[in-house]
C-alpha cells in the first residue's frame, strides 16, 4: 500500500514544491500547499460522508430483502395449509 498509493504521492509533492520554490516565488509553494491540503481534507470528509451514506443505504436494503422474504414466506405458507 505504501509503494503504491503514498509513496508515489508524497515524491509528486516534493518534487512539486522544490520545483515552485526553485523557479519561482514562495508563495506559488504556498499556495499550492495551501490547495493540496484543502483538497485532501475535502476529498477525506466527502469519502466519509459517502461511506456513512453506502453503508446506510445497504442496511436499509438488507432489512427490505429481510421483511420481503419473510412476507413472501408467509404467504406461501397461508396459502399452502388453507
Amino acid at each position: 500500500m505504501f509503494t503504491q498509493y503514498f509513496f508515489p504521492i508524497t515524491l509528486d509533492v516534493t518534487l512539486s514544491i522544490s520545483l515552485l520554490l526553485y523557479y519561482s516565488n514562495p508563495l506559488f509553494a504556498i499556495s499550492f500547499m495551501s490547495c493540496f491540503a484543502a483538497y485532501a481534507i475535502f476529498t477525506v470528509k466527502y469519502s466519509n460522508y459517502r461511506h456513512h451514506l453506502i453503508r446506510k443505504f445497504r442496511a436499509t436494503e438488507k432489512h427490505i430483502d429481510f421483511v420481503t422474504s419473510e412476507t413472501f414466506g408467509n404467504y406461501y405458507n397461508v396459502k399452502y395449509f388453507q
